[in-house]
């Protein structure tokens, strides 16, 4: 399980943390950057898997339990395992890459090969409205770190800091590359160019077979849109309620999230904090992949220390099959 603000008397807070990455980044320098509403429960019926909790919600919180309840949202469950006979359209994580003909392999800006982090085809999902329905996604990182990225993730250097300023550098795709094939291509013939790269460094040790599952959950208060529900930021709430102790919190904290090494949309999961504002609300920035740190098998995901990375689209990118927008973030203890 990771933790995040709930262990009160050792947060992080985003700003020390983004000091010490840029601390890290110098030190390497030195040494050589669908149309449906997903807010909307589907309009056909589907099995929908109900959230198993391990904790309750402890009664100190009953008070918020309407207010949690309006907020609930379907999302899909991403379930990985160890696989070693991936066909190229499979759903996973690393392996070869689906490329159709006329395709190559994408690049970073430095003109260097990236490597499959993930790759989803839609036909293998359950429906999940507002997103797509057939067609290969891919995303595509540069292996290891350097003092312009973070495992593709581009690292910002603006001073003084500026929210609005930090989260447009996440969507600049110039060590990460975020590509969809339409359904014809993935039926069509492949490219002469198909190869397994494994990368020199990668956070996700070795390929993994992806499976899909529909599941619900509430707003937990790591989510920009907690307030909309609440009443309150996740600060404000957990500063009224913290002396409850941290054991009743936990239990707050524990009931809302959902049991997931993976998903596709809901709501977004951090260690740090959302890089999203209530300013962008207007903009409806969707969850359109998040990746937990977790064992599966004898492989791994870790990001950094525990943490999490989360791929973000506007709803309306989405529903325009526009994925040039895309903006990459993770974070971690």
């Amino acid at each position: 399980m990771k933790f995040n603000w709930l262990i009160l008397s050792t947060k992080l807070s985003a700003s020390i943390h983004r000091v010490i990455v840029a601390l890290m980044l110098m030190g390497l320098a030195a040494c050589d950057d669908g149309t449906n509403d997903i807010n909307e429960p589907p309009t056909s019926p589907v099995t929908v898997k109900q959230p198993v909790k391990a904790v309750e919600l402890p009664p100190e919180f009953n008070q918020y339990r309407d207010s949690l309840a309006r907020s609930e949202r379907n999302y899909v469950k991403v379930i990985p395992e160890i696989a070693t006979d991936l066909q190229p359209t499979d759903s996973k994580f690393r392996g070869q890459a689906f490329l159709p003909a006329g395709h190559e392999h994408p690049l970073n800006k430095d003109g260097e090969r990236l490597a499959l982090l993930a790759q989803i085809n839609w036909a293998d999902m359950p429906s999940l409205p507002g997103y797509p329905s057939q067609g290969i996604l891919q995303i595509h990182i540069d292996p290891g770190i350097n003092q312009h990225h973070v495992w593709g993730m581009n690292s910002y250097r603006g001073r003084p800091f500026e929210q609005a300023a930090y989260f447009q550098s996440l969507h600049r795709q110039d060590y990460f590359k975020v590509l969809y094939f339409p359904h014809e291509l993935v039926n069509g013939p492949v490219s002469d160019a198909q190869s397994a790269y494994r990368g020199d460094d990668m956070p996700i040790t070795g390929p993994m077979k992806l499976h899909f599952e529909l599941a619900t959950e509430w707003v937990n208060a790591e989510d920009y849109r907690f307030a909309q529900f609440v009443g309150q930021t996740d600060d404000e709430f957990y500063d009224q309620h913290e002396d409850l102790g941290w054991e009743v919190l936990d239990a707050f904290y524990r009931y809302l999230m959902p049991d997931a090494v993976a998903k596709i949309g809901g709501y977004g999961r951090f260690v740090q904090e959302d890089p999203r504002t209530m300013d962008m609300l207007d903009e409806d920035w969707l969850v359109l992949l998040n990746i937990e740190s977790a064992s599966v098998g004898n492989e791994d995901i870790m990001w950094g220390d525990g943490g999490t990375a989360t791929f973000f689209i506007r709803r309306q990118d989405l529903a325009n099959l526009d994925f040039s927008q895309v903006a990459y973030y993770w974070d971690n203890h």
